[in-house]
């Protein structure tokens, strides 16, 4: 049996400058997305997480074995670009090891 999973993590822009459409067209990519693998037969195969910036840290906004919840994703985070690729990478390598 090959129980070999492909994890990944997504960096995602949610700064000023994603107000408005831009907000609303990521919100349905992510929800299509999450929608998408959740009825396919690669539901058990992939899992994936979500770091988005939070005033002048970035914070992991869908853990690996949350639900995504996109009602909470706003844009007005401080995009510190180098912060959110660290963070992302760091759970990237944690969930990697388990």
């Amino acid at each position: 049996m090959n129980n070999t999973k492909l994890i990944l993590n997504f960096v995602i822009d949610n700064s000023a400058s994603m107000k408005g459409e831009r907000i609303v067209k990521l919100k349905n990519a992510l929800q299509k997305f999450d929608s998408e693998l959740n009825s396919s037969s690669l539901t058990d195969k992939i899992e994936y997480s979500i770091t988005f910036f939070k005033g002048f840290n970035s914070t992991v906004f869908k853990g690996y074995e949350s639900k995504l919840n996109v009602d909470n994703f706003y844009a007005g985070g401080i995009p510190f670009v180098n912060d959110a690729l660290v963070n992302g990478v760091t759970g990237l390598l944690k969930r990697i090891e388990t």
